[in-house]
């Protein structure tokens, strides 16, 4: 079974594998623009989900909120540079 389905409801899991999904994005960025999108917006969502069970979890704050700002630039600059 998926690591994910077994997890999907721990907020603390969610924002960790945001951030390594979102890490994984900025080793793909030098190779495929399309897979560092598609990384980001993956990790997005499980920001997305992680503050959506438990937003009173700092931790969740601390990586979620100012994570969505930088890869909204992120893929604003990948958008740009591939065009």
């Amino acid at each position: 079974m998926c690591v994910c389905v077994q997890h999907g409801d721990d907020a603390n899991f969610l924002w960790r594998l945001s951030k390594a999904t979102f890490f994984q994005s900025q080793v793909e960025a030098t190779r495929d623009c399309n897979e560092q999108k598609r990384l980001v917006y993956q990790a997005l969502d499980y920001a997305g989900r992680a503050l959506k069970l438990d937003d009173n979890n700092p931790d969740v704050h601390k990586w979620s909120v100012p994570f969505i700002v930088v890869s909204h630039l992120l893929l604003y600059n990948c958008h740009w540079s591939s065009g």
